[in-house]
């Protein structure tokens, strides 16, 4: 999951800052163009490449949705997934407002630091999985998610690059500890109840934190101001570590 993680992880950090560069020498539609391309790639990659596997040992006789939903285990995933991508889609919408207004950053430096945060990240997922294979799951978890709790408090105290990008690296590190272990659980889960159906759920909260969140935030700063954006990101991620701890409490004990 770790190997997952970072392919998926990078192509989402170089990607807007390939588009950027595309549009700034070349237009915008190239930017489009080339993300069609990628896309049509991608087609193809699956299509040659992907290929079912049809003598596998079944782990699931029957998908049980019943069953899944009423999983405490899924619902700590749900509940964590919910919370991190909360985290993640304020931070990236309100993270250039932040660093234009009281750093007073530029539109390059500003993408500089988000492609340098990201691509850390993936890079981290691949040791980070490797920590999840040998150590508890869940502890890892809320590990992660506190520590980038604790990160979004501080920083809204940055007033340099310098220390805007520690703070950052800081959250980076944490979150990339928690995201392995988490879809590794995922996995578990879906031995019991069904592949699909598992990654499903876990994927429908990370979408509800991911489209919900900004929205929430965007009141929060309309109320007091940018900075209470990375409060509101904190929190988050503090409800995702506590209802993730309290559901899968005697779960996952190495």
């Amino acid at each position: 999951m770790g190997i997952f993680n970072a392919t998926f992880i990078s192509g989402f950090g170089f990607g807007p800052l390939m588009g950027g560069i595309l549009a700034d020498y070349f237009g915008m539609d190239a930017a489009f163009y080339t993300m069609g391309t990628f896309n049509l790639l991608a087609f193809l990659g699956v299509t040659l490449f992907l290929r079912e596997v049809i003598k596998r040992k079944a782990t699931v006789t029957r998908i049980s949705y019943r069953g899944i939903m009423a999983s405490k285990v899924t619902r700590g995933i749900f509940s964590y997934q919910a919370g991190v991508s909360a985290n993640r889609g304020i931070m990236t919408t309100f993270l250039p407002i932040f660093a234009s207004i009281y750093i007073g950053l530029s539109p390059a430096l500003i993408g500089m630091v988000l492609t340098v945060v990201i691509i850390g990240n993936s890079l981290l997922q691949i040791p980070a999985g490797n920590l999840a294979d040998k150590y508890n799951k869940r502890y890892l978890v809320i590990l992660g998610c506190l520590g980038a709790a604790v990160t979004m408090l501080l920083v809204p105290q940055a007033r340099t690059l310098g220390t805007l990008l520690l703070f950052m690296a800081f959250g980076s590190i944490f979150d990339a500890l928690a995201m392995p272990p988490a879809l590794a659980m995922i996995v578990l889960e879906g031995r019991k109840y069904g592949m699909g159906v598992a990654a499903s759920i876990s994927y429908m909260g990370m979408g509800l934190g991911m489209g919900l969140a900004p929205i929430l935030a965007g009141f929060v700063v309309d109320l007091i101001d940018v900075r209470s954006a990375f409060y509101v990101c904190s929190a988050a991620l503090f409800l995702g570590a506590g209802f993730f701890g309290q559901f899968t409490r005697g779960s996952f004990r190495t």
